[in-house]
């Protein structure tokens, strides 16, 4: 999806379906077959998509990067073993 100026932030989404949650009694409650999971907090399902949500957002900053690094790191790993096996008359081969 491209970034432009309607696409709302993950963030602003969590924060508006947090306050959507607490806004029960609505048509959509009638019969989801989660209401009874539904607390002080508001609607179960809106939180919990709010929850899932925030986790999403949260891996993709933090485990992401990290994820990345390791892979740069192992590729690199990978090339100096490559080049090593080449030099002992491998060929870069592993059989």
């Amino acid at each position: 999806m491209d970034k432009n100026n309607d696409d709302i932030e993950i963030d602003d989404i969590i924060q508006a379906l947090r306050r959507m949650a607490t806004e029960t009694g609505s048509l959509n409650c009638l019969g989801c077959g989660h209401e009874h999971n539904c607390s002080l907090r508001g609607c179960a399902v809106l939180m919990e998509a709010a929850e899932k949500l925030e986790q999403l957002n949260t891996f993709d900053r933090t485990h992401s990067y990290t994820m990345l690094k390791r892979i740069n790191t192992l590729e690199t790993e990978n090339e100096l073993l490559r080049g090593a096996l080449a030099s002992c008359g491998q060929g870069g081969s592993i059989s």
